[in-house]
């Protein structure tokens, strides 16, 4: 059976049947029908945890036990894996003196922290759930060392040389997956307790 392309525009009504269809070169054509998260979305398996405002007041490399803006658990048995579709991290109160330093995204296996958790909420109907473990600047007691994966942002301010902070929303689509037992968290690499922070994560459960 031959893999046939038609070329040029198609018209058609809900319910027909029609070949795929390329351009005058030979090349398929494609077109996204909706945003490339509706889907996922829609079928109540993206969720999110989010922070408004917070000072780090630590330093945090994904060392054992430390201290991020934000992070999140996969618990073992939990028969669901995480994807990440994105995160976003962005300064919102400026610093009293010169600073510089990065946000950075840990993950690796651990233990599932003890520390204070943050119930992360349903993408479609805002409701709390899900099987992620959400903590949100404090402390993941307990947690075993992560390792560094990618940095989100970088921020510098200084009060005679101006502002500046890197893109603020960075698409993963996928590309960090927390299977059960892992974990992954945001934090400045470098304690500046004269700002404040806000952060999200975004990821997809998906059924094992």
């Amino acid at each position: 059976m031959l893999a046939e392309l038609r070329t040029g525009l198609i018209k058609t009504a809900d319910g027909g049947v029609n070949p795929a269809r390329g351009d005058s070169t030979g090349s398929m054509v494609v077109a996204d029908g909706h945003g490339k998260y509706l889907e996922t979305t829609m079928r109540g398996n993206t969720y999110f945890l989010s922070l408004a405002a917070a000072a780090p007041g630590a330093a945090y490399v994904g060392a054992a036990g430390g201290t991020p803006l934000i992070g999140v658990h996969n618990p073992t048995g939990s028969n669901k894996a995480l994807a990440l579709i994105g995160v976003s991290t962005a300064p919102r109160i400026l610093g009293a003196a010169v600073l510089d330093t990065t946000l950075a995204i840990w993950a690796g296996l651990s233990v599932t922290p003890t520390g204070t958790q943050t119930s992360p909420k349903n993408a479609l109907t805002f409701a709390s759930g899900g099987v992620g473990l959400g903590f949100s600047n404090t402390a993941m007691t307990g947690s075993t060392a992560l390792n560094y994966f990618l940095t989100t942002n970088a921020y510098f301010w200084g009060t005679s040389v101006g502002q500046y902070h890197a893109l603020t929303f960075t698409d993963l689509n996928g590309l960090l997956v927390l299977m059960p037992g892992m974990q992954m968290a945001i934090g400045s690499t470098v304690a500046i307790t004269t700002v404040s922070f806000e952060a999200s994560l975004i990821w997809e459960e998906i059924q094992l």
